[in-house]
């Protein structure tokens, strides 16, 4: 399996040529989470004092219909708990330590509700929320979802994503107003299909989506123009690195989620300069 992914690496990777752009999206990575525990109302905080443009969370449900705010389906990477996310009421998660793991000067920092999110977000910042894929509860907590983005939609600007195609098309369904995002790891032209949180065989440039996000390594310029000449805009991931950075800008990519807005709005700042 390792040695068919390097080849498939090998195979699709180019190299970008050198192109002028202008205002890039700076997207804070469950927050900033370079400087504070991930998908924390304190990296939410320190990426909007950081300037960057839009801040990405991930949402999951609770066992008792709740909706908040962490990357794992279990709590015992972020927190001092252990076991399933689903298997926790909102107060037994509340009584979590979701910030010693990072650095002991965050211990009180619990793992927050969406609606603990929208709080402390303006409108000069864009929300993206990630749905992940529970199946026991899918169909709840999109719903659930949609209804907490409706009621904050007037005032604040919200995307909603998703490495999984049936999730976003249940949203556009119900809610064809909220932009999307397919968030994915790869993509085989030839074969027709990419790889999200399964094998899709769906032509990309058929999604009913707003954004396109694949991971940063076997992205290029030729297909940053070709996302653009089907209407869609590209979101780069997995991109903390100053000479990543700098590729992605290079190929033209319309947003750039990283742990490191600061070093990003930085690279941007001195380019445009």
């Amino acid at each position: 399996m390792t040695a068919l992914f390097l080849g498939i690496i090998l195979l699709f990777f180019s190299s970008a040529n050198s192109q002028n752009i202008d205002g890039t999206m700076v997207i804070a990575h469950r927050g900033a989470s370079a400087h504070a525990p991930e998908n924390t109302l304190a990296a939410i905080k320190k990426a909007i004092d950081l300037g960057a443009h839009a801040v990405e969370i991930d949402v999951r449900m609770t066992k008792d219909g709740e909706l908040v705010v962490i990357h794992d389906a279990s709590v015992s990477r972020t927190s001092n708990g252990k076991g399933a996310v689903n298997e926790y009421t909102l107060a037994e998660i509340k009584k979590l330590d979701a910030g010693s793991w990072f650095d002991e000067k965050f211990k009180d920092e619990k793992i927050p509700t969406l609606n603990e999110v929208f709080s402390v977000i303006d409108s000069t910042v864009t929300l993206i929320i990630e749905i992940k894929d529970d199946s026991r509860y899918m169909s709840k907590m999109i719903d659930k979802v949609i209804r907490s983005v409706r009621k904050n939609s007037s005032h604040k600007k919200i995307i909603l994503k998703s490495f999984n195609t049936k999730v976003l098309e249940r949203i556009r369904r119900f809610a064809p107003e909220i932009p999307l995002i397919y968030v994915y790891g790869i993509r085989i032209p030839f074969l027709n299909f990419s790889i999200g949180s399964g094998v899709s065989f769906q032509d990309l440039f058929t999604l009913n989506v707003d954004y396109l996000q694949p991971h940063s390594l076997l992205l290029s310029q030729d297909f940053v123009r070709e996302a653009h000449a089907n209407g869609y805009k590209i979101i780069a991931w997995d991109v903390d690195g100053e000479n990543k950075m700098k590729r992605m800008i290079r190929i033209g990519v319309d947003a750039i989620e990283t742990d490191n807005p600061d070093l990003l709005l930085k690279l941007l700042q001195e380019k445009n300069n």
